[in-house]
């Protein structure tokens, strides 16, 4: 036995280091008293989110539960169905809140960022080639260099 431990790669078991016997015990790892202290203050905390969750209503437990799903990994829920026409009037309403405060920030003067053109190109002329060789340039930039 000595020898297939002076043999082995491991160099603790080499050496026999007295600091690897204290961590390891049938080559599992021990944790320190900090990390069981640390656990046993995380479950003792779940615990008490479970019991205050247990106080809930019926919405707000099933938000609850969701979260503790999606902790775990869990998808999310699947947005819920709405008819058309009311669909159409929240997306309104939305736009309008969004108007109005784009407005009250203006007023406030508060620092708007200006929206960039959609169809802005960066500085580049753009040339269309056409079937019949005709070559289009771009109107702000109507040289052409080759």
């Amino acid at each position: 036995k000595e020898r297939a431990l002076f043999m082995s790669s491991n160099v603790n078991k080499v050496h026999g280091s007295q600091a690897a016997k204290d961590t390891e015990v049938r080559g599992r790892k021990l944790r320190p008293e900090a990390d069981s202290d640390e656990r046993e203050f995380k479950s003792a905390a779940r615990a008490v989110a479970e019991l205050g969750a247990s106080g809930f209503d019926r919405k707000k437990k099933k938000e609850w539960e969701m979260q503790k799903l999606k902790a775990l990994g869990a998808k999310g829920p699947k947005n819920e169905k709405v008819p058309y026409n009311i669909l159409m009037g929240k997306l309104k309403k939305d736009k309008e809140r969004e108007v109005k405060r784009k407005e009250m920030e203006k007023e406030s003067g508060m620092a708007i960022k200006k929206a960039k053109p959609k169809g802005a190109s960066k500085g580049k002329t753009k040339v269309t080639h056409n079937t019949s060789g005709v070559l289009n340039l771009n109107k702000k930039n109507p040289s052409f260099s080759s």
